[in-house]
């Protein structure tokens, strides 16, 4: 027999999906009032891209003058390549080096599939498409974030102040209004944080984890320390906890 909603549960469904419209129509406030790309938000695309310019360096080697016109700078910084096939070019080239030691490249090659086969420097363009995939993020994290409270608490009331103080603070506003790896941080330690809790149900109930839920753990873990080199921390304590628990 499946499970039955009661009247506390639907109103608790109705008020996370009130809250997921705020929170969601927020963002969308915030994204049509930005005018420009901060520095590392610059930096975001033109990493991503893996534009050449060795001709500069070429004609410094030479001796040589060259002229650059703040178009053309602006185009050869921004997306200029039309084809899918430049785009897997990029990330292949991403996977060797993305040119920015202190963070991975995980975001760099998702914000580069995501632009692929667009062609634009008009920045309103590259604002409004590069958070669209942030909102997707924030999306998936506010649907799990949901799933991992019903695992944690029993009282709806907490689960719902609990998503609205989550995804309305300043910190995870602007996780969505920029191009970085925030909100794909953001997203992926809630997955990691919902499949391990799910998995320590498991272990504490004595059930024996099933080889596609295993395959699942590692593949999100890997993801997740892809996200960014600081979440090793937070990975170990996971596993250390559990670890400490099994023993």
């Amino acid at each position: 027999m499946g499970y039955r909603f009661n009247k506390k549960d639907i109103v608790c469904i109705i008020s996370c999906i009130v809250v997921f419209i705020f929170a969601f129509s927020l963002r969308i406030d915030l994204i049509n009032q930005k005018k420009g790309l901060h520095d590392d938000e610059i930096s975001s695309v033109f990493l991503s891209n893996c534009n050449d310019w060795s001709y500069i360096n070429d004609s410094h080697k030479n001796n040589e003058d060259i002229t650059l016109s703040g178009e053309r700078i602006k185009n050869r910084t921004f997306w200029n390549k039309s084809s899918v096939a430049d785009a897997f070019s990029d990330v292949k080239k991403l996977y060797i080096s993305n040119g920015d030691m202190p963070h991975t490249n995980l975001y760099y090659s998702c914000l580069r599939l995501w632009f692929a086969g667009i062609v634009t420097s008009d920045t309103k363009k590259i604002i409004e498409h590069g958070c669209f995939l942030n909102l997707i993020f924030f999306a998936l994290s506010f649907l799990l974030l949901y799933k991992l409270l019903k695992k944690l608490f029993d009282d709806n009331l907490l689960i719902v102040f609990s998503l609205l103080l989550a995804f309305t603070n300043t910190g995870a506003l602007s996780n969505s209004i920029f191009l970085r790896p925030y909100a794909s941080q953001e997203t992926l330690l809630i997955l990691f944080t919902y499949i391990f809790v799910k998995s320590y149900e498991s272990v504490e109930n004595r059930k024996v984890i099933s080889l596609l839920d295993f395959l699942a753990i590692v593949a999100i873990t890997g993801f997740t320390l892809l996200s960014g080199y600081f979440v090793a921390i937070y990975v170990f304590m996971f596993f250390f906890h559990t670890g400490s628990s099994v023993l």
